[in-house]
């Protein structure tokens, strides 16, 4: 997936967009994409996967951006295979 990012863009709105696509990854990962047709069965505004990934977007960046709060930005933390919060933020940051 590569997601087109430009420097008129907020931080806000960088996170906004990489939680919800990140939503569709894990739609994928458990299966719960609802596959089909889209333009033949019902329109974007109306497509469940959209309002799922609508749905979480905020609840994902803001509890991201709690956690960083909660354990500190400087403290060191133990990785697994995927980049913790600050590390995300971290890297968006130095974009803009």
């Amino acid at each position: 997936m590569v997601i087109n990012l430009t420097k008129t863009e907020s931080l806000k709105d960088v996170l906004l967009t990489v939680a919800h696509e990140y939503v569709h990854v894990n739609q994928h990962d458990k299966e719960t994409y609802v596959s089909g047709n889209p333009k033949e069965e019902y329109s974007y505004c109306d497509d469940p996967n959209e309002h799922e990934a609508w749905d979480r977007q905020e609840e994902l960046v803001s509890a991201g951006i709690a956690q960083l709060v909660e354990q500190g930005f400087c403290k060191p933390q133990v990785v697994g295979s995927n980049p913790t919060s600050s590390t995300i933020v971290a890297q968006l940051s130095e974009m803009g």
